[in-house]
């Protein structure tokens, strides 16, 4: 294969895009799991490494939207002259731009001058380099691919309050940019009809059918076919002017944003608001295009002035691990600078990976929503029929294995615990050998498929099966799938199963009734979090998500159907309670700040029933009601003191603005603690005054001492401090909450003595040096890269070490691509990349990076370690099999490489060097409690040491030579 000179580009993140230490050689080479051969991820982008990526190259011009908000924020609000006169200097920077990158042969997709100034272009993938050396260019990004993530939940955060005062939304206008609006839907003033839209043309707008009065405007911006991975359509938009959904997704959330309600469903939160369809959406599939929807969203008219922007936009959908250097977080931010009210969900990765909650929602401006349960909440459920100890609903979801209970049941009978002739009987893995005739089958999960254990209790004369969940995962639900059988079956947890089994086994006779659309209130989960609502900070360590709404179980528009409701749960589904609470807001405050509007949903929210860290909840769950008896707010309504990262005793301070508009205030001021670390404290003014129409600053103090802080062994560990400061007004009793959230990263001090005879650890944590041999310093591009070590001390295993000079937050919202030649024969061999883990397995991002092998010469494709990193940190190690370093040809220890890295804007770092894998130093690795000292035998040579539990800055150090 010919080698790629400088080859730059992001192998994974234009896709979708932990171990202890101990020294010891078993621990610190965490070796993959082979039983899966192929990765779950998309590879159609990895295997061909030749063709194009698209990317947005921005400018160094300031859009209309930085343009307007830096002059504003100075008190001097431009005209719309003023605003077309910026849109005219970002068009002719463009189009002496355009010139230069079409030389390199790149397709132009759209460009931005509004919300960001810049390119979403298709280039070739050795080009970048160069691109993002033009003067011009202020950043390369790979475009983010995003994904999308009533009549109980919409009264649930306070909307009939505002309603019942007189606001509800009229006048406002609400751009959904998903996957269109079913403009044909009752919900949405339609006319109810499904014949009409299954009439419809998608890419024409027929007669009298679009706009109407209620949603008044949009466009498409993909056409239906598209989608942006190319696995389900073809990549290129085909827009047209007719925004219909022909997903569902965008009409389910525009109905609880602002659907005006039927028979079926509710009314949405603000139910008079104006809606646009800004469809960015196939059928199926992702997309790449949300940025040009936020564009149109400033400017709809496109006369490069803003005064026609939209009061508020909704984006259901996002990316894990946001970027803040994304067009699309670039355009939120300036659109909420400039008056646009921004609401984007926080992301369904669940909560366990650290910083994975999601682009657009991590721009500092946007409002980042979370997924809670409401007060209103039911699950479907099957009931136990009175005559047994047993008896009661308990919560079940019914399968797709066999026939829908809608067309088959009720189903009513005796249950009876299936068991086949094997030593655990009561999995049903083979033929039944009691006699379930009639009989309802109970069966543990397990061992086998859900399919197999269908077609056993069938076999046996079942006429139903109840699976329960084994003692493991508790009392967790799952929908059984991906078979096919002759009768129907419901899921549910251990809990029933197991007491319903042990009621049988006494000799107690149970009957069980399985019936669709059987419900069972769940009011212990009111206000609680859901367990795949993702996790921050976000990036950069920024206050995210903002705060939390229902999302689970939302009836809301169904489309095609005409009257009908879909029942749906996801972030997705929580963000347009807020964009509708931020209508009622807007419609009651007409001149406020988006700022204060966000402060005051987040300063009335409460915190979540049961404990969950600020950084899954926000600052607390929602309620609109609340917000708008506030007469005061403050800005921020949440803080981040970032990481800490102390050899000695620190203090931080981060000041917070109180601004009373309707009253004088005189609070008492408390800090409250959510989550609690060791040597971690924050204390605030007990007391504050603040007079009607005022602005009163308070200072929030952290206080860090090392001493004391929890141990941190420099693999993938991450703590957090958090909680709340709560304002309470003495004179009227309202209450302003306040989150705050820190990083605590404890530090060690590595210190090598110049004759290179000690190493000292002169801090608390745990110290570790880590010696390679020198191979290559800094960085082609100015980048990141400080320094390239290699080392082969290991028996089997080879490393390369890459030293930055900039800190990731999440190893997994970067890239490391390893390029390499052996022989140096110009002909690349392979290359190492990382990943999160979930792109091979499957699942949700875990934050733990695997090393991926590609061997260009076979294609062939697979992980060979856990990489060797930590969150916070700009050291990394990649390990590999020593042999893949070894050219079987001519046996050649010469070796060209090409090491590439990629943060959150982009390309940040390359280096190119040729290395003699023969001639490599002697490695070294040593583990230092505090305070401690150890002996160095260290041969000559030029050394790259590696101090990864050393604070930012000081995490890697050169000597030799």
């Amino acid at each position: 294969m010919k080698r790629l000179a400088v080859l730059v580009t992001a192998l994974v993140t234009a896709l979708a895009l932990a171990v202890p230490a101990g020294g010891q050689e078993a621990d610190r080479f965490r070796e993959v799991d082979s039983s899966r051969t192929t990765p779950a991820g998309d590879t159609s982008r990895i295997m061909a490494l030749n063709e194009v990526i698209e990317v947005f190259v921005q400018l160094d011009v300031p859009s209309v939207a930085e343009y307007v908000a830096d002059q504003t924020e100075k008190g001097k609000k431009p005209s719309k002259r003023q605003q077309r006169a910026q849109a005219a200097a970002v068009d002719a920077q463009q189009a002496d731009v355009l010139p230069q990158l079409e030389a390199f042969g790149i397709e132009l997709l759209s460009s931005m001058r509004v919300g960001a100034n810049g390119f979403r272009v298709e280039v070739n993938r050795q080009d970048l380099t160069a691109i993002a050396a033009l003067a011009p260019v202020r950043s390369v990004a790979p475009v983010t691919r995003f994904e999308a993530d009533n009549d109980g939940s919409v009264p649930w955060v306070g909307s009939e309050a505002l309603w019942d005062m007189g606001y509800t939304g009229e006048g406002i206008s609400i751009g959904i940019i998903d996957t269109g609006i079913d403009y044909y839907h009752e919900d949405f003033g339609g006319s109810g009809d499904p014949a009409d839209y299954a009439g419809d043309d998608p890419t024409i707008i027929e007669a009298g059918t679009f706009p109407t009065l209620k949603v008044v405007g949009g466009y498409d911006f993909t056409g239906d076919n598209y989608d942006a991975s190319g696995l389900v359509g073809p990549t290129t938009p085909v827009p047209d002017d007719d925004p219909l959904d022909c997903n569902g997704h965008g009409s389910h959330v525009a109905g609880t944003a602002a659907g005006v309600g039927t028979t079926e469903i509710g009314p949405g939160v603000a139910f008079q608001a104006d809606l646009y369809a800004l469809k960015v959406f196939g059928c199926d599939g992702s997309t790449n295009v949300t940025s040009d929807a936020i564009e149109w969203a400033l400017d709809p008219n496109g006369d490069g002035s803003m005064d026609d922007h939209l009061d508020v936009i909704n984006m259901s959908l996002g990316s894990p691990f946001g970027s803040l250097n994304d067009p699309t977080t670039i355009a939120s931010d300036n659109a909420s600078r400039n008056g646009v009210i921004v609401v984007a969900s926080a992301g369904n990765e669940s909560g366990n990976a650290a910083y994975v909650t999601g682009s657009p929602g991590v721009a500092p401006g946007a409002i980042s929503v979370a997924a809670s349960h409401d007060g209103a909440i039911t699950f479907p459920a099957f009931r136990v029929e009175d005559g047994s100890s047993v008896a009661g609903l308990y919560q079940a979801l019914e399968g797709s294995i066999g026939p829908a209970l809608r067309d088959v049941g009720p189903i009513t009978g005796e249950v009876a615990v299936a068991v086949d002739g094997s030593a655990d009987p009561t999995f049903l893995c083979s033929p039944a050998v009691n006699d379930l005739t009639g009989k309802i089958a109970l069966v543990q999960r397990g061992e086998c498929s859900f399919g197999i254990k269908h077609d056993n209790a069938a076999a046996a004369g079942a006429v139903a099966i109840i699976v329960y969940n084994d003692a493991a995962r508790g009392d967790a639900l799952v929908s059984m799938g991906f078979a096919v059988s002759t009768i129907p079956g419901i899921f549910t947890g251990n809990t029933a199963g197991s007491a319903i089994a042990a009621a049988i086994g006494s000799g107690e006779t149970v009957n069980a009734y399985l019936e669709d659309g059987l419900e069972v209130a769940t009011p212990e989960l009111t206000d609680t979090l859901v367990d795949f609502s993702s996790r921050g900070p976000g990036g950069g360590n920024t206050f995210k998500p903002d705060l939390s709404a229902p999302g689970v179980n939302i009836r809301s528009a169904a489309v095609g159907t005409g009257t009908g409701s879909a029942v749906l749960s996801g972030t997705s589904m929580a963000a347009p309670h807020v964009a509708g609470m931020a209508a009622l807001l807007r419609e009651k405050y007409p001149d406020m700040s988006v700022d204060a509007i966000k402060s005051l949903l987040m300063n009335s929210t409460t915190p979540a029933a049961s404990y969950e860290p600020i950084a899954r909840q926000g600052v607390g769950v929602a309620n609109v009601e609340a917000a708008s008896e506030l007469g005061a707010y403050t800005t921020p309504a949440g803080v981040s003191f970032g990481r800490v990262n102390p050899i000695k005793n620190e203090e931080m301070t981060r000041s917070v603005d109180v601004t009373s508009f309707d009253g004088n205030k005189k609070y008492d001021v408390e800090v409250v603690i959510n989550t609690a670390a060791p040597g971690i404290s924050v204390s605030a003014p007990a007391q504050l005054n603040v007079k009607e129409g005022q602005t009163r600053s308070f200072d929030l103090q952290l206080k860090v001492d090392p001493k004391k802080l929890p141990g941190d062994d420099g693999f993938f560990s991450h703590a957090e401090a958090d909680g709340w400061v709560v304002l309470t007004d003495r004179m009227g009793g309202e209450t302003l909450s306040v989150g705050f959230m820190v990083a605590v990263d404890p530090a060690s001090d590595i210190q090598l003595s110049p004759n290179m005879k000690t190493v000292a650890n002169k801090g608390h944590n745990l110290g570790i040096l880590d010696g390679f041999t020198l191979v290559g310093e800094g960085d082609l591009i100015g980048g990141t890269v400080g320094a390239v070590g290699y080392r082969s001390i290991f028996e089997g295993v080879a490393e390369f070490a890459v030293a930055q000079t900039a800190p990731w937050d999440s190893y997994s919202n970067r890239e490391t691509d390893i390029y390499v030649d052996l022989g140096n024969d110009g002909a690349l061999d392979f290359v190492l990349f990382t990943v999160d883990d979930s792109w091979w397995f499957g699942g949700d991002p875990s934050g733990y990076a695997l090393v991926v092998y590609l061997d260009f010469r076979t294609g062939d494709l697979f992980p060979v370690y856990y990489a060797v990193a930590d969150y916070n940190d700009h050291v990394q190690v990649l390990p590999l099999p020593d042999v893949f370093m070894i050219d079987d040809d001519t046996e050649s220890t010469e070796v060209y490489y090409e090491v590439v890295t990629f943060g959150a804007p982009g390309i940040d770092g390359v280096q190119v060097g040729v290395m003699d894998t023969a001639a490599q130093t002697a490695g070294a690795y040593v583990e230092l409690d505090g305070f401690s000292t150890e002996h160095l035998r260290i041969p000559a040579g030029d050394w790259l040491w590696l101090l990864p539990n050393d604070p930012v800055g000081e995490q890697f150090e050169i000597t030799g030579g």
